[in-house]
């Protein structure tokens, strides 16, 4: 189970992550530095100028600026008569609360006098040599990593420099998309740290967040706090740039005719992307950060219920939902291995064993579930503790300890992090018997335990001052999520077991089978609640998240005041993710009593049957489009910009595929929803009333008939026959 704390005050929060305590003197995020005043120019050596060409690639160094260009199209830039290298020297410093790190970077020194002296171009490359004053240089060399990415290397060499400074230009209304699963849509004019994070309780909602920073700083969160961060983006100029560094950088659009970058590193490895579509740069990047395989098809039969409490109650409420018709893949079990009392409330036991004293009889449970076709998902996180565990259960948290398993810190001994209650030890997955014996616990779920899939969560509270056995806390905290990914990997090759991530990087979508996004608070809101799970999946679909999807109705639930889910809004996210997602799955909450829940009464059970139906129904659908997404590393769940250019704008409906559009209700009480059609025929389904784009509707979508189109053909009845329950 994701971890609880209750702040207690004014206000009761309860949400899921490991938060040490945190004074209220923490200081406010300062992830750019700033350069203290002193002279910035740029020159280019009439020698250096000309046009280069690396296979479809140009690269052309004027007077004014460097370009990277194809066929006449600017893929990148520089800004005009602005440095696009520099240097600086200086200190970032990570205040950890918790996995909810602030940053604070700092310049007392940087090198900003660009001027290109050389240009020399080979058979594979071309270099860009130079200066930037006071004893400082800096090279620049392009080469093609494929035909559709070129690869950009920025070096820096100054007495004490820590940072590469890199700008590009941007025209002032480009808009600017991905860098994972991001809840703002258009980032120009904000800032990404390239840290992944807690995403907070609130991000911006007003009211929540303001009380939960009071409380217990910097645990609100805000827009660009997110566990699944990538240094990547996509333009609406249908450009696209990212890096393959993983070390700690940030991007800053504040200025709208720039994209300024610093990462921490004496180099920047990037590349620039090449395609005419966001579907064919989302491919050419995808051939670099992987792409996502088809999940087995057991996961399509149904909805999976998260429920907790014992063998008897999980029998009892299958059955209940069963009696009203919900198709059922699968149970998730977080509490599969128990449960302790701190000071806190009720918190799961992290020994990833069974505790058959919680769960007796789970082998007769489990076959039980087996013979109706419903599967056993169960929980666990790189962390392991060592109080609390029974004595009749393996202790794992002493068996890493002996195997030299775990983080250390400065005196050799594990290192704990608090989590709120308890303390916990990480796995060191920069130690290759660690991995292995971590590869081990995971399969023995399977195995031992029956597990056919489970959460794979955290992977973002990598200490910053850990000792590992290879590298530093800098250099594995943003690569953690890639390597808890690869471990999984490894341990349900060729099984068809399902892990899914929360934190993710780079590569993440190499090895993960699937993603969700998160901890939304249950309600309506645009920046932690059922819209900000949309929008963070259709930013995270730019990115590689090809097969996500959220906590249906929610996760963090507060008692004071009361934030608790409805069985309005557990519909309504359950009609949007049976088209919104490559699995449908519900989560109790971090306060079940306080939620409404598929099983709470008969009418609500009904009313989540009529979704799961249609889920299952589009199982042949949606399997298609997996294999697709393997292929091309496109999306399945997908923004309207990727259907029809005119509306990059739009994030309050996406399709599922080409042929399936959803524009979800957004807001309790809702009647009518405002859907915009990209061009073609669409088919309204409840009524068959067929509509001709590009063209923008308004139409009756009360509880139970959300706003929903497919493209003429088969699919309108397919859904209506599930949703009838024929």
């Amino acid at each position: 189970m994701r971890w609880q704390r209750i702040a207690a005050a004014a206000v009761v929060m309860v949400f899921s992550c490991a938060v040490a305590t945190v004074s209220s003197a923490v200081a406010a995020d300062q992830p750019v530095a700033a350069c203290p005043p002193g002279k910035v120019s740029e020159s280019v050596a009439r020698a250096a100028r000309g046009s280069f060409a690396l296979g479809p690639f140009g690269v052309v160094i004027s007077r004014e600026r460097v370009r990277v260009q194809s066929a006449g199209r600017v893929l990148w830039s520089s800004v005009s008569h602005v440095p696009f290298v520099g240097a600086g020297k200086g200190t970032v410093r990570f205040n950890d609360g918790g996995g909810f790190y602030q940053v604070q970077a700092r310049f007392s020194r940087c090198w900003r006098r660009q001027t290109i002296t050389h240009a020399a171009l080979s058979r594979h490359s071309l270099r860009l040599i130079g200066t930037l004053g006071a004893g400082a240089r800096f090279a620049v060399t392009f080469s093609r990593a494929s035909g559709a990415r070129l690869a950009m290397t920025v070096r820096v060499s100054a007495p004490g420099a820590t940072t590469v400074l890199l700008t590009a230009a941007s025209p002032r209304r480009e808009a600017v998309h991905g860098f994972g699963a991001m809840t703002r849509w258009n980032l120009k004019g904000g800032i990404v740290p390239i840290l992944t994070r807690e995403q907070g309780v609130g991000r911006g909602e007003p009211g929540v967040t303001q009380a939960e920073n009071q409380l217990t700083p910097p645990q609100g969160g805000a827009y660009n706090t997110t566990y699944a961060v990538v240094p990547q983006y996509l333009t609406s100029s249908n450009r696209g740039f990212f890096w393959t560094d993983d070390q700690y950088g940030v991007f800053d659009l504040t200025r709208r005719d720039r994209i300024a970058s610093q990462l921490w590193a004496p180099a920047v490895h990037a590349q620039v992307l090449l395609g005419r579509t966001p579907t064919e740069l989302i491919r050419a990047y995808t051939q670099y950060a992987g792409r996502m395989k088809p999940l087995p098809h057991w996961v399509d039969r149904g909805a999976i219920v998260g429920i907790q409490g014992g063998t008897a109650t999980v029998l009892a409420r299958v059955a209940a939902l069963r009696a009203a018709g919900v198709p059922l893949a699968g149970v998730w079990l977080q509490d599969w291995v128990g449960q302790r009392t701190t000071s806190f409330g009720s918190r799961l036991l992290w020994n990833w064993t069974l505790n058959p004293g919680h769960y007796p009889n789970w082998s007769g449970m489990v076959a039980q579930l087996h013979h109706e076709g419903i599967r056993v998902l169960t929980y666990i996180n790189p962390m392991l503790t060592n109080s609390g565990v029974p004595p009749d259960e393996p202790n794992l948290f002493a068996q890493a300890a002996a195997g030299g398993y775990l983080v250390r810190n400065a005196g050799g001994t594990p290192y704990l992090i608090d989590q709120g209650g308890f303390s916990s030890g990480l796995v060191d997955l920069s130690n290759p018997a660690a991995r292995r014996w971590m590869i081990g616990v995971l399969q023995a779920m399977t195995r031992a335990y029956g597990a056919s899939g489970w959460m794979a969560d955290f992977g973002e509270q990598t200490p910053f001052d850990g000792v590992f056995a290879s590298g530093s806390g800098a250099q594995w905290h943003n690569r953690y999520p890639d390597a808890w990914a690869q471990v999984q990997a490894a341990a349900v090759r060729g099984t068809d077991v399902v892990d899914f991530h929360r934190a993710a990087f780079t590569t993440s979508p190499r090895s993960a089978r699937l993603f969700w996004m998160g901890d939304q608070l249950v309600d309506w809101s645009a920046q932690d609640g059922m819209r900000s799970a949309l929008t963070g999946m259709l930013s995270g679909g730019l990115s590689g998240f090809a097969l996500n999807h959220s906590d249906t109705g929610g996760y963090t639930t507060l008692a004071t005041p009361l934030i608790a889910r409805s069985g309005e809004l557990l519909e309504r996210w359950s009609e949007m993710n049976a088209f919104g997602g490559a699995m449908l799955r519900s989560h109790e909450g971090n306060r079940p009593p306080l939620n409404v829940q598929p099983y709470s009464t008969p009418g609500v059970a009904r009313a989540f049957a009529v979704w799961a139906r249609v889920f299952r129904a589009l199982a042949p659908y949606r399997q298609r489009l997996e294999r697709e997404a393997a292929v091309s590393g496109v999306p399945i769940v997908r923004p309207m910009w990727l259907t029809d250019p005119r509306l990059e704008t739009v994030t309050a409906q996406f399709t599922l595929g080409s042929d399936i559009l959803v524009a979800p209700a957004f807001a309790p009480g809702v009647t009518h929803t405002r859907v915009a059609l990209p061009p073609g025929r669409w088919v309204h389904v409840w009524t068959g009333h067929v509509y001709t784009g590009p063209r923008t509707v308004t139409l009756s979508s009360p509880l139970g008939r959300p706003a929903v189109f497919t493209r003429p053909g088969p699919l309108r009845s397919v859904i209506i026959k599930a949703a009838r329950g024929k």
